[in-house]
This record gives structure tokens, sequence and C-alpha cells, in this order.
């Protein structure tokens, strides 16, 4: 037990606990850095919001993510984690070829229909960040469209597909999902994905592409906020209280 948790303890539990063989760990002390009198008058001083990890001295962070002052203090990435992640991205890379080249029926059939509405830059079976591969996805106007079979009735096939939605959603993407060889829903699919383009469109008068792109995401997360909120709550009720089976990603939320 800690040296902090045993102070807080009574008296007779602190008796029966050291009688009992317990031990009591000190607690870690906290460097204390000397500044001089210059450096205090400084600006990086005044200004300074935040404390380094490492070295324990205060600098001035512009985002609530850092937490190093110096790309020194900054611990390295340990080689295998870099290996594995590697590894798992050309493994989906591999698979992303193979179903170009062998497509399953549900979304042959969905091809066929879509290629006349295809834009210029709709991706068939493209990876994204070495996590998942979308059926259809459009980074311009940051749309997706994934196309459902009988596979996806399946209970464990819907909560991956719900944590499918959820990763794309919190990165600033629309998703469309379709039923295979339903013709009735594929018009107003239509409908909804042309009133997107050109809401998108209206963005692409801002002439810096990262305002452009980040202005499109945020758009994109205001509007999926609800929807993932449902989506949580689902997942949460398909689990039946065994939260040690969703991945970390959807944990953290």
């Amino acid at each position: 037990m800690k040296e902090k948790d045993f102070n807080k303890l009574k008296p007779e539990l602190r008796k029966a606990y050291l009688e009992r063989g317990g031990t009591i760990e000190p607690n870690k002390r906290i460097k204390s850095v000397s500044y001089s009198k210059s450096y205090k008058k400084s600006t990086k001083y005044k200004k300074s919001n935040g404390i380094c990890k490492t070295c324990r001295s205060p600098f001035y962070k512009k985002n609530k993510g850092h937490f190093y002052c110096k790309a020194k203090c900054r611990p390295s990435q340990s080689k295998s984690n870099k290996e594995s992640r590697v590894k798992k991205f050309l493994k989906l890379k591999e698979l992303a070829i193979r179903l170009n080249k062998d497509l399953p029926k549900s979304e042959k059939w969905f091809h066929s229909l879509w290629e006349p509405h295809k834009h210029k830059k709709d991706h068939y079976n493209h990876t994204f960040n070495g996590v998942y591969i979308p059926d259809i996805i459009n980074k311009q106007h940051r749309y997706i469209i994934e196309v459902d079979g009988t596979i996806h009735d399946k209970p464990t096939q819907k909560i991956k597909d719900l944590e499918k939605d959820i990763y794309y959603m919190r990165h600033g993407y629309f998703i469309f999902r379709i039923r295979a060889y339903d013709i009735d829903a594929f018009t107003p699919l239509l409908d909804q994905i042309t009133k997107l383009r050109e809401k998108m469109s209206s963005f692409d008068n801002i002439d810096n592409k990262r305002t452009r792109k980040r202005k499109k995401r945020k758009y994109a997360q205001a509007c999926n906020r609800c929807k993932i909120k449902a989506a949580l709550s689902k997942l949460g009720s398909s689990s039946n209280g065994e939260k040690d089976k969703l991945p970390k990603m959807i944990k953290s939320l």
C-alpha cells in the first residue's frame, strides 16, 4: 500500500494492516526545479501554462495534448509497435487489392447502378489509415457508402459495423448504408448524396486546402454527434454489459 493511502486509514486499521505484515511504499517525490531571476522575468515563464513530464520545466502549450517542452523530452516509440502497425496496414492493403479483383455479388450489383452517377474522387475498397476498408469512399465530399449483404444480418457483424460507423463518423465522414438488391432504396440514397455534394462544394471557394478540409470535417462531425450517441447506446445494449469485449477505441468514448 502507498503511504498516501495508508495515512487516510483509521488508527485501528493501520495496526491491523501492520500486524498482518503489510508493506508501505513511499510516495514518489517530484523533482523541484529552481529558476533564475532573469528567467522568471522572461515572457516564456510568464506565459507558461504547462509543465513538461520529463524535465519538469514550465512551457507554453498551444493545445491540451502537449505534454513535453521539446522533441528530446518526448519518449520515442518502440520499433516493435511501429512494425506491428505496418504489418496490419500491409495486410489490409493486400485484402483491398483482392476485393477489387474479385468483388462480391452484392457489390457488383451496386457498382452496375452506381457507375453512371459516379464521381471522379470515388474510390472502391480503399484502405483508410490501415484500420478499415470501406466499399466506396469520397474524401473530397467526405462520404462513405456501405453495401450490406446477408452476412451483415449476423449479430457479431452488426457490432463490427457499428464500430466501423463510429470510427468514420468521428473522423468527419457521412455514412450511407444500403441493403443489397434493394432497388427502391437506391433513388433516395442518390438524392441524399447529391444534396451532400452540393453542400460540400460550397466549401470549395476557400483557397487554403487545410482550412477547407478542416471546415468540411468539423461540419460532418457536428452533424454526426447524435448518430454517434445512438450507435454507442446500441453497442451498450448489444454487448449486454460485457464491456471487456469492446475495443479500446469505444471504451474511451
